[in-house]
């Protein structure tokens, strides 16, 4: 309820979580791999990733391997992670199962409402883990080099919503009044 009276079906919301990519990433990027070289391959992963996401072409072997790795770690979708932590609670799961047509209906609006939001967050995710992972390349860097590197721009530049990384006051039932 906090998320969509928030966020769902607010373009505006999406849009500003569409500028951690010039405002926190770049600035990363820029202090490890230059300014030059960081836009350049921060334009190419935009231009990229939106092909992709419109289904105009894949991504390069290598690139799909590393992608498919973070997603499997969790870090490149933070929706994939909740979805499978609901799977693990599987009797919470069950319980909140829809069984008639308006918790269908209500299941549909949450999923469509918060649509923008979600996709603007892998969006950024994907395009500041491509970018750091092709200058780590152009670096010399191995597979291995490129994973990490990629890995820890999303880590320190994206936000973590896990439980762990909120202060303690801010966990449990009291979660509800610190959502954001």
């Amino acid at each position: 309820l906090g998320f969509m009276w928030y966020l769902g079906f607010n373009v505006k919301s999406a849009l500003v979580n569409m500028t951690q990519v010039p405002m926190v990433a770049y600035p990363y990027l820029a202090t490890r791999y230059g300014d030059a070289a960081s836009v350049s391959q921060l334009t190419s992963a935009i231009k990229t990733a939106t092909n992709v996401f419109r289904g105009k072409q894949g991504y390069d072997p290598t690139m799909d391997q590393l992608i498919a790795r973070g997603i499997k770690e969790g870090f490149l979708d933070e929706s994939l992670a909740t979805e499978l932590a609901g799977i693990a609670e599987g009797s919470t799961l069950a319980r909140m199962m829809p069984v008639d047509a308006a918790q269908r209906r209500l299941n549909q609006f949450s999923y469509y409402g918060s649509f923008l939001f979600r996709n603007a967050e892998k969006f950024a995710r994907i395009v500041t883990f491509t970018a750091a992972a092709e200058l780590e390349m152009n670096k010399g860097g191995d597979l291995e080099a490129m994973f990490h590197a990629g890995k820890e721009a999303v880590r320190a530049t994206m936000f973590e919503y896990a439980k762990w990384n909120r202060p303690t006051f801010m966990r449990g039932k009291a979660s509800v009044f610190f959502l954001f």
